[in-house]
Formats: C-alpha cells, sequence, structure tokens
C-alpha cells in the first residue's frame, strides 16, 4: 500500500506526465503500471498539458496474452481435475517458449485466424465433455450450425474460445492513452530506438 501510495504520489509531481516502459514484462500487465497510467489519466482530465507514453514490446504482449488466454481457459472451463490442469499449465509454459506462438499471439488478425487451431491442441488436454461457463452479457451469433444438441454443444464451445480470444485481444493500455501516437510498439526490446523515443518525448 505504502509503495502504491509513494508512486502515485511520483505521478501527480511529475509535471508532464508519465511514461510506461514495457508494461507487460514478464508475463502480465503490470499493475503498478496500469494504477499509474490511470491516476495520470484522472489527472489529465483537470491538467490538459499531461501525457502519456507507453513504449511497448510485441513479445512481453505476446506472452501475456499466452498467460491470459489459459487463465481463462482454466477459469471458464467447468470441473476441471488438477491433472488437466497441470498438463494446461506445461501447455502453456510449452508455448511461452515458441517464437511462432509468441508471434501469433502478438497479432491480433492472426490470432483470430488461427483461433480453430489453438483450439485443436487444447483439446487434446481437455476431457471429451468440456463446455464453457461464460458471462451471461456474452453474445455469439453462429448460424452455420445444425440445430439439437450436438450443434449447441458445438456452438458453445466456439462462443468459449471466441470470448477467451476476445478478452485476451483487448489492450486495457488503450483507456488510459491521451494521445495514439504515444503508444510505441516494437518486436523485441532490442528496437526500442532512443532517437524514436526522444523525439516523442520532445513532442510533448
Amino acid at each position: 500500500m505504502q509503495i502504491t501510495s509513494r508512486d502515485l504520489s511520483l505521478v501527480e509531481q511529475s509535471k508532464n506526465g508519465v511514461i510506461a516502459y514495457r508494461p507487460y514484462f514478464p508475463y502480465k500487465l503490470s499493475g503498478g503500471i496500469r494504477r499509474e497510467l490511470e491516476h495520470n489519466y484522472r489527472l489529465y482530465e483537470k491538467e490538459s498539458s499531461r501525457r502519456s507514453i507507453i513504449l511497448s514490446v510485441l513479445e512481453d504482449k505476446g506472452k501475456a496474452r499466452i498467460k491470459r488466454f489459459f487463465t481463462l481457459v482454466e477459469k471458464l472451463i467447468e470441473n476441471l481435475d488438477e491433472t488437466t490442469k497441470q498438463r494446461l499449465q506445461e501447455k502453456c509454459d510449452e508455448w511461452i517458449c515458441q517464437s511462432t506462438i509468441i508471434k501469433l499471439f502478438s497479432d491480433d488478425a492472426v490470432l483470430k485466424k488461427k483461433l480453430t487451431r489453438l483450439r485443436e491442441e487444447l483439446e487434446k488436454i481437455l476431457p471429451r465433455d468440456y463446455n464453457f461457463q461464460l458471462p451471461r452479457d456474452f453474445l455469439f451469433n453462429e448460424t452455420s450450425l445444425p440445430p439439437g444438441y450436438i450443434g449447441q454443444r458445438e456452438r458453445e464451445r466456439r462462443a468459449g474460445f471466441q470470448y477467451v480470444v476476445d478478452t485476451c485481444l483487448k489492450d486495457l493500455l488503450n483507456d488510459y492513452l491521451i494521445s495514439g501516437g504515444n503508444y510505441l510498439e516494437v518486436s523485441s526490446s532490442g528496437e526500442i530506438n532512443h532517437v524514436d523515443v526522444l523525439k516523442i518525448i520532445l513532442k510533448n
């Protein structure tokens, strides 16, 4: 609590705003960075001169999405036993080490297209009768499937994976970004060009 209070005080002391560096490192969005950006945005509503600059690495975001993907699958699928949960964790650890999977999760359009492939991989682990428990307000329209129990079960499974991917694709940082041009994303940390970063800072 004291650390959070100190960090938010530092945000208030800054006259121009905040710079967030690699907010998704190593595997999830940093709660501290999120709180600082949120606090800065509230201050911006009173002090329009404030800015937020985000320097993000797509590899970090890809890994964070992989972790989020598996967290949601485990949370939303009903009655998973401990053995299945362990196998899901092992698969998660495996994907986080694969550059091709990380790139897949870093690209929104590609991730949506490869949803069937991801599902097939997980269904090698999941019990045959698995089903998702989705939020009641989630709407999924799928008219290509036949009526009846089999069709309904398939709809629910497709809806479950669609919900998981849609949730993973949401970038919470956008809620606290004051200007879209101040969100710099690069493929790896080695590609962060400090000259470009300096230009963004000076522009603001």
